[in-house]
């Protein structure tokens, strides 16, 4: 989902090159998850760490974690497979690079993007027209990142079905738009129609629980936002 990131963790590298020592930043190649969590405690000078999920998963948020240089993924329910990961460590204007997988069982890579078990209508009017206002903004604006935004909106949709309140999952999803848009700024028409839309469904009270009811109504409204996306800019 994220081409190239060799090659931008090559160059976060690069840039941080200064007199002093580069960071220290060691994780096993391979890490195995025990009662259902797959959990990392690097052995790093690093003042931050952030894990990037090559295969579609993702790890929980560090503001949920007292240290939140840890990797926590919760693997129940994961299909076998292994699971990529890029940690990225920041000391100051030094970085370190270290690529590793969570083995869950094994097989093959999975899916990085898995099904969603909820079918879904393909005749959605309200999706119809959240779209033509897509288009006419991707149009006005030259923008050609339609099936990197709408991946953003698959992970957003699975980060909605578990979050507590609209500021863990702003948190997180913010994290995971940057991640599949590789870091690319959306076009202000683009980004004013996804705000609008969003603070339709989500409490504006950041603390506020969800509840089950609210997860269901995020989900449900980035699996729309993903459609709406897809079809506005013709990817299938």
């Amino acid at each position: 989902m994220i081409p190239g990131l060799k090659t931008i963790a090559a160059l976060l590298c690069f840039v941080g090159i200064s007199l002093s020592a580069p960071p220290t930043l060691t994780i096993p190649p391979e890490v195995k998850p025990v009662n259902g969590y797959a959990i990392v405690a690097p052995a790093t000078d690093c003042k931050t760490v952030t894990y990037i999920g090559m295969s579609g998963i993702y790890p929980l948020p560090s503001m949920l974690l007292a240290d939140k240089r840890m990797f926590v993924l919760p693997t129940q329910g994961l299909s076998q497979g292994m699971y990529k990961f890029t940690a990225v460590g920041s000391l100051n204007d030094d970085h370190a690079v270290v690529e590793f997988v969570v083995n869950v069982g094994t097989g093959p890579l999975p899916d990085p993007k898995p099904v969603d078990p909820t079918p879904v209508d393909p005749v959605d009017p309200e999706a119809t027209a959240l779209s033509n206002k897509l288009k006419a903004a991707f149009k006005d604006s030259g923008f050609t990142k339609a099936a990197e935004l709408a991946d953003g909106c698959d992970d957003c949709r699975i980060i909605a079905a578990k979050a507590k309140n609209t500021g863990e999952f702003i948190s997180a999803g913010q994290d995971a738009l940057k991640t599949a848009m590789n870091g690319e700024q959306l076009p202000d028409a683009v980004k004013k129609i996804l705000a609008d839309e969003t603070t339709k469904v989500l409490p504006t009270d950041p603390s506020k629980d969800w509840g089950d009811s609210g997860r269901k109504a995020a989900r449900n409204f980035y699996v729309k936002l993903a459609r709406a996306v897809r079809i506005a800019g013709g990817v299938k």
